[in-house]
């Protein structure tokens, strides 16, 4: 069973068929979420620990356009 009924992580390199079934992204600051604004829907982010993410993803843009088209939420209460 699932836990969460509307919620599906997608573990495979291509997320483009999910992405015309799905009403709202949740990433961190992949490029995945601009592709998906070209749909028109909404992006939210989730926030990790910045000196994390620069060690793993040092190239990431996280300052200018990183994470600034949709709202940024740290827990998972915010999320709600």
């Amino acid at each position: 069973t699932r836990r969460y009924k509307n919620m599906r992580i997608v573990p495979w390199f291509d997320c483009t068929p999910y992405m015309y079934i799905s009403d709202v992204l949740i990433s961190d600051a992949s490029c995945v979420a601009y592709q998906f604004c070209i749909l028109d829907r909404p992006v939210i982010f989730a926030e990790m620990d910045p000196d994390v993410f620069k060690k793993l993803w040092p190239r990431t843009d996280l300052e200018t356009w990183g994470r600034k088209a949709g709202p940024l939420v740290k827990t998972g209460q915010e999320l709600k």
